[in-house]
Formats: structure tokens, C-alpha cells, sequence
């Protein structure tokens, strides 16, 4: 599970492992930007708050052995 907001003075969204607490940062106008979005339904407007999803890009692959599987 990961939490994720944009941080609109540091031009980024903050992208944090719930469990290990391991941050990682993705830059604004970025294809993995867009990439990420696109994997998470969302908008960056949406993003003012913080949302909490499944590590659907495996940002945190080292981690992914903890996510829970999906169900269908």
C-alpha cells in the first residue's frame, strides 16, 4: 500500500511505502508522471489531498512481497 500527494511548492508528488515508510518523489510534467497517473486514476488537481492505492507501478518492488494481492 502507498500514500501519495502533490506537493505544490516542491513541484512534485511525494510517494510513500505505508509499511517501511520509504519515499520516493516524481517531478511534475514527467512521463513517469504521467504514467503514474494514469495508473492511479487520478489527477494531479486531484492530488491536493492524500490518496492511499496498491503500488500499481511497483515503485517499491523490494516491497511488493508485503502488498496484498488484488482481487478481481
Amino acid at each position: 500500500m502507498i500514500r501519495f500527494w502533490h506537493d505544490i511548492f516542491g513541484k512534485k508528488v511525494v510517494v510513500i511505502h505505508v509499511e517501511t515508510q520509504e519515499r520516493k518523489e516524481i517531478k511534475i510534467n514527467s512521463e513517469l508522471m504521467n504514467t503514474f497517473l494514469e495508473a492511479h486514476d487520478v489527477s494531479l488537481d486531484e492530488l491536493n489531498v492524500i490518496h492511499y492505492d496498491l503500488d500499481r507501478m511497483m515503485l517499491f518492488q523490494d516491497n511488493k512481497k508485503r502488498e496484498p494481492k488484488e482481487t478481481p
